[in-house]
């Protein structure tokens, strides 16, 4: 029996979770939903790229919500944060949801958050996609961390796109720590915002620092020029530096922890796997990301309101 999976937003990361279906074992009906039949043909390009002539997974490209089955064992949301309330609220109108799982960042405002809430808190499970948390080689970094005490954290880099990216850095701590975030420091980021290369997107340079409630602190900047990103934290007993560009990360006793940032074609596999044989994954769940983005998101809002003729109400970076 094929298990039903829906991909809403067939876009550059869309498409690659449909890739990285092709490689689920079990028979699966995987419906890609996008209102541009451009970005269909991408996806379904793309789809072509890597299925196996013995593949007995099925996939419809489609338009509109009307054509998905009664229930969706796996829908995931990886349209732009500007629609994605509307699209989880079009989604379970239009049939029924199992287990949710929904791009980051995870929407523009608490109001949205609260939109998204309210309709996956009737699932079996809804998870964030912050991905490292997934990675072998962040999970093997990880368990030689010591959490015996705060850990500090310094992450630097040029055009690396800060707004729409430190989520993922911030859940890392979390993460490390089993701590949650309870406040952000934006007085070190630059005054003016600037458009991204996402048409109606926003981003930010300079820096922000981030405390958990454990004491552990993230200093996260990002400055205009290319350089390398470079995550540095120090823990209990080590220092460390964390190069994910050229894989490595090395402690201050001369540990060497080598590894990849896995693309999201390779980790969907194991992604959709895990949750359809267990009811669960290793990402973090809805509530657990939901109260690390309201601080984020409202730290930022009232960055972005001191811009003169801009919107208030919602915060424009995905």
């Amino acid at each position: 029996m094929h298990s039903n999976i829906l991909i809403a937003g067939a876009g550059q990361l869309g498409s690659r979770y449909l890739q990285g279906l092709a490689k689920v074992p079990d028979p699966l009906n995987v419906y890609v939903q996008d209102i541009s039949a451009e970005s269909l043909e991408r996806a379904n390009a793309r789809w072509k790229e890597v299925k196996n002539q013995d593949s007995h997974h099925q996939v419809f490209f489609i338009q509109n919500f009307d054509e998905l089955p009664g229930s969706v064992d796996i829908a995931i949301i990886s349209t732009s944060a500007g629609v994605r309330p509307e699209v989880v609220e079009m989604v379970a109108k239009a049939t029924n949801v199992e287990y949710w799982i929904l791009e980051k960042v995870l929407a523009q405002s608490e109001d949205d958050i609260a939109r998204i809430g309210s309709v996956v808190i009737d699932s079996k499970g809804a998870w964030i996609n912050t991905t490292r948390r997934i990675m072998k080689w962040h999970q093997d970094i990880k368990s030689q961390i010591s959490a015996a005490g705060p850990i500090i954290m310094d992450i630097s880099g040029g055009s690396w796109g800060l707004a729409s990216n430190a989520v993922h850095f911030l859940d890392m701590l979390c993460w490390w720590t089993g701590e949650r975030l309870e406040h952000l420091d934006t007085k070190g980021l630059a005054s003016d915002w600037v458009e991204s290369k996402r048409h109606g997107y926003y981003e930010i340079f300079g820096t922000m620092i981030a405390n958990v409630s454990g004491g552990s602190k993230a200093t996260i900047s990002a400055t205009e020029e290319i350089s390398p990103h470079i995550i540095r934290l120090t823990d209990h007993n080590f220092e460390w530096t964390i190069d994910e560009t050229r894989r490595f990360a090395r402690r201050s006793d001369g540990l060497v922890i080598t590894g990849q940032i896995e693309v999201q074609s390779t980790l969907t596999t194991g992604l959709i796997k895990d949750i359809m044989e267990t009811g669960t994954c290793g990402l973090p769940t809805f509530d657990e990301s939901a109260t690390l983005h309201r601080v984020f998101l409202k730290a930022l809002q009232e960055h972005w309101n001191k811009q003169p003729g801009k919107p208030k109400d919602s915060l424009p970076i995905t």
